[in-house]
């Protein structure tokens, strides 16, 4: 989320000019020449002189650039040039190509020829290196064993109960990262330390770096310590040991391997730009690898509530194109799956407007959602992204005051809940949401709250500078919240009360399964298992031929209790399907009488396919002979017009 983005291409020249007249006679042929493309290699070596069995490096590029090209060694030996086992690369889409070479056990020149065996035109070049002994040391001394900076091992988590049989992550930094071989994990069993079998993922690479591995919880309660080991050559240098607190297994465990202390359960959210490519056929998301990942979750955008100027829902469109896939995909990897609706909130201040138009695009996630079949059990509630968007019509209305989109807002969750069973989650950031919902309406700490924020790193000045995931994920690792300092229903600051935390959009897709080269949003979910296990048990199947375009014939009714003078008349009114007396899922209801409207009549919604009428006091013996007329505008029901007569005073 927050990655809409509007692209214009401009056609205006070319209409123009196609519409200019140019005489025949003013054209004159000309004839043009394509000069020939001269293409050469160059190459450097990494040094003049080497010592015997040492690395150095043959590299240089294609010009003009060009990618793929073969680029192939060859050495001189008694005069001829010899071919040699891992002697050819490809060049990269500089034209860059690159080398590594083990120098010789015997000293002597070494005479390579570079050249490109594909393409003839490109000229060999030569190039030679010194290859020479080791020097002896003129008076012989001990042996010196190198020296290590002993790495630094943090285990976040430490502090915190972890289920025994669970996976985790643990996390810290080494230094001397050219110097070292190898780093291990190793725990401490009676009274030896045994290494860990899980190996270490190395994701930074500079003086001071940061390693992150996934390590089974013992299966025995208790404190357990472990320890991280560098190995330079024969020298083993371990860290301090850490100790983690181990309880017993949790029932329904789900792994925390996401970032925070201790480790949280860990998920992605994706939409289309996870899936389309240049070429714009789109890719499927590999959730089995998401899954490896440590990915427990997945939020998909499944509805958009923008409709642009000729009438097309361009979002929703999109948006529906890869839902069924990504649910599928990611259930059957094992990933919980989420949804998301973005909103095309009506642009006004008009009560009766923002709230018809929050309970139509609530209809439209209902109807989406009922198109999967529903919720089942591997299900997370549906949720309401609340966030502007550039594009006119499209997100919250930035010309909405505060109360206007509350209203909106809180329409559509309460008509969510209604239909599907289940509190939808709202998604936002703290700030927006400090600036938009009225914190007086109690109403929003019903709702579970996913907040979007992306911790920096500062420079010496303080200022903010751009961080990577990594860089977040240490960040997060540290104890950093979501919450910034904005003031919100949910609480301030570091006490806000939040359940998820997309804590970035960095994420380098492919580590994730995501296969057309795109960044992807990861999250953290805040408690536990059983927690996140208990958003999922309220399952919802829509009746069958609900939310189909079927123009399904409705029956209209309406009762009262008592109709006294002088005093408001109080209706309830049902619209049903005729075939199987299910309520209508959506549809509008509108009463006259006489077919004339009412002065001072109010019509509330009070349940799927029900609402409360209250007709105005009226004197002893009027009749009121009403016309119901209920209008549905998704074309799921035909419209209705049914006559109900009242007198004053009278009962059912």
């Amino acid at each position: 989320m927050f990655r809409r983005v509007v692209v214009v291409a401009s056609v205006t020249c070319g209409l123009l000019l196609s519409s200019i007249s140019i005489p025949t006679s003013a054209v004159e042929p000309q004839v043009i020449s394509t000069p020939m493309v001269t293409r050469k290699i160059y190459a450097k070596v990494s040094a003049k002189r080497v010592l015997v069995g040492k690395k150095f490096v043959l590299s240089g590029k294609i010009s003009p650039a060009r990618k793929n090209v073969v680029v192939k060694r060859q050495r001189k030996v008694n005069g001829a040039w010899v071919n040699l086992p891992n002697g050819s690369v490809k060049t990269n889409a500089k034209g860059v190509w690159k080398m590594v070479v083990i120098a010789p056990s015997a000293p002597g020149q070494l005479n390579y020829k570079i050249f490109t065996p594909k393409i003839s035109s490109i000229k060999a070049i030569t190039r030679s290196i010194q290859v020479v002994a080791a020097p002896k040391p003129v008076d012989p001394v001990d042996p010196v064993e190198p020296v290590v900076i002993p790495p630094v091992l943090k285990i976040a988590a430490f502090a915190e109960l972890h289920p025994a049989g669970s996976l985790t992550n643990v996390w810290g930094t080494y230094e001397n990262v050219s110097e070292i071989d190898t780093l291990e994990i190793e725990q401490l069993i009676a009274t030896d330390w045994v290494v860990v079998s899980t190996p270490i993922n190395r994701f930074q690479k500079a003086v001071t770096s940061s390693w992150k591995a996934r390590i089974s919880v013992p299966l025995t309660a208790g404190m357990h310590q472990f320890r991280l080991v560098a190995t330079v050559g024969e020298v083993r240098t371990p860290s301090t040991p850490v100790s983690i607190s181990v309880i017993g297994p949790e029932l329904n465990f789900i792994d925390r391997l996401g970032p925070g202390s201790p480790s949280r359960i860990w998920g992605m959210d994706v939409a289309r730009y996870q899936h389309e490519t240049a070429d714009g056929v789109g890719r499927l998301i590999d959730y089995k690898k998401s899954y490896a990942a440590g990915m427990r979750f997945v939020f998909i955008k499944a509805s958009d509530g923008y409709v642009n100027s000729s009438g097309v829902m361009t979002g929703d469109n999109r948006a529906k194109r890869w839902l069924p896939g990504d649910r599928t995909g990611a259930q059957a990897a094992g990933m919980f799956t989420g949804f998301y609706h973005f909103p095309g909130m009506v642009e006004t201040n008009d009560k009766s407007l923002i709230i018809k138009d929050a309970r139509n695009e609530a209809i439209q996630a209902a109807a989406r959602l009922a198109s999967l079949g529903g919720y089942n059990s591997m299900d997370l509630p549906y949720v309401l992204d609340m966030e502007e968007d550039d594009l006119a019509g499209s997100g919250i209305s930035p010309i909405a005051t505060a109360a206007s989109i509350s209203l909106w807002v809180k329409t559509w969750l309460e008509e969510m809940t209604l239909r599907t069973g289940r509190k939808p989650i709202i998604y936002s950031t703290a700030n927006y949401i400090s600036r938009t919902l009225l914190r007086s309406d109690p109403v929003w700490t019903q709702y579970d709250l996913w907040l979007a924020r992306y911790p920096c790193k500062t420079n010496s000045s303080g200022k903010c500078v751009t961080t990577t995931h990594m860089d977040h994920m240490d960040i997060v690792n540290q104890g950093a919240q979501p919450g910034g300092v904005a003031v919100t229903p949910w609480g301030t600051g570091s006490n806000i009360d939040w359940d998820f935390w997309q804590y970035s959009s960095s994420a380098v897709g492919k580590n994730f399964g995501i296969q057309n080269g795109s960044q992807v949003d990861v999250n953290v979910f805040r408690g536990t298992s059983a927690e996140f296990r208990a958003m999922t048990q309220t399952t919802w199947t829509p009746s069958e031929g609900d939310y189909v375009v079927s123009n399904s014939d409705v029956t209209l009714a309406a009762t009262y209790v008592n109709a006294n003078a002088d005093l408001p008349v109080i209706l309830t009114v049902t619209a049903k399907r005729t075939s199987n007396g299910a309520a209508a899922v959506s549809g509008n209801l509108k009463v006259t009488n006489n077919g004339s409207s009412i002065s001072g009549i109010k019509i509330v919604t009070a349940g799927v396919g029900q609402w409360t009428v209250t007709l105005p006091a009226a004197a002893l013996g009027t009749v009121w002979n009403l016309n119901l007329v209920y209008t549905d505008t998704f074309d799921f029901y035909a419209d209705n017009t049914t006559d109900f007569t009242l007198e004053i005073p009278s009962s059912l």
